[in-house]
């Protein structure tokens, strides 16, 4: 019997640096694992409405829509199993993106020069196959002075949700003896303590030198008794500054389609 051919987004969790990325190919992978098809646009007769296997990328509007947060302990399953186990791929080096996500799940955006855009679709359509397939045209620019406003409150809500994170995190302590909880722990205290800023410079809620010169820890291996056990010295640090809240939504933008 032929081998199935693998999907060629098996790879989507070397792409958590970028949680709309991540989740895109997450979603498509498992879609070639359920032999389910991606269309464009939305299905326009009862025959379409009824297929099976077939995921539609169209939007439909929702001039209502603004943002809305999930409550704080909603978003905060979003970094953990059910059983309370960390979920690493969301808690490591990239957890302020991944915050970020979780606050806005991807209904706002921002271009280089501060623009913020708000998608007008409809809340069941938000999501990152459409976002990326589907929501051309479905991209309003939001005012300035209401841009900062929301800029603000997502950032606000962000920091809220790191504290939240980080509670829970600790009460795996007794349970996560694991050099990996070890090290997520350890670096999530150090973005906690430095609190997600809104922009990189010139303005009241922007990056400090701390930010910009954060550094990702490594753990030392324990040792085999026979090497006498213990712990090898801490593997190198790397630089890793932290993004503004601005900076991640330009990023998410230049992924999502073009506004012309």
């Amino acid at each position: 019997m032929e081998e199935e051919k693998q999907s060629e987004f098996s790879d989507y969790l070397e792409y958590t640096s970028d949680p709309w990325e991540c989740l895109y190919r997450f979603v498509r992978y498992h879609h070639h694992n359920d032999n389910i098809v991606m269309r464009s646009g939305l299905p326009k007769t009862p025959f379409d409405r009824a297929q099976e296997g077939v995921y539609w990328t169209g939007v439909l509007s929702d001039p209502t829509a603004e943002l809305t947060h999930r409550p704080i302990p909603e978003m905060r399953r979003d970094f953990f199993h059910s059983s309370g186990r960390p979920l690493y791929s969301r808690l490591m080096q990239h957890a302020d993106k991944w915050v970020v996500w979780a606050v806005t799940k991807g209904r706002y955006r921002m271009d280089r020069c501060k623009n913020m855009y708000r998608f007008t679709g409809r809340a069941e359509h938000c999501y990152a196959l459409n976002l990326k397939h589907g929501s051309k045209g479905f991209w309003e620019r939001v005012p300035n002075g209401e841009s900062y406003a929301i800029l603000e409150e997502i950032t606000d809500v962000g920091n809220d949700l790191l504290e939240a994170i980080l509670k829970k995190l600790k009460k795996w302590r007794n349970r996560g003896r694991g050099d990996i909880y070890k090290c997520c722990l350890d670096n999530f205290k150090r973005l906690h303590m430095l609190q997600l800023k809104m922009f990189d410079q010139a303005a009241n809620s922007c990056l400090t030198p701390g930010h910009r010169q954060r550094r990702w820890f490594y753990r030392g291996k324990r040792k085999s008794k026979a090497d006498g056990g213990g712990r090898a010295k801490s593997a190198y640090s790397e630089p890793l500054p932290v993004p503004s809240v601005h900076n991640i939504l330009k990023c998410y933008h230049q992924w999502c389609p073009s506004m012309r």
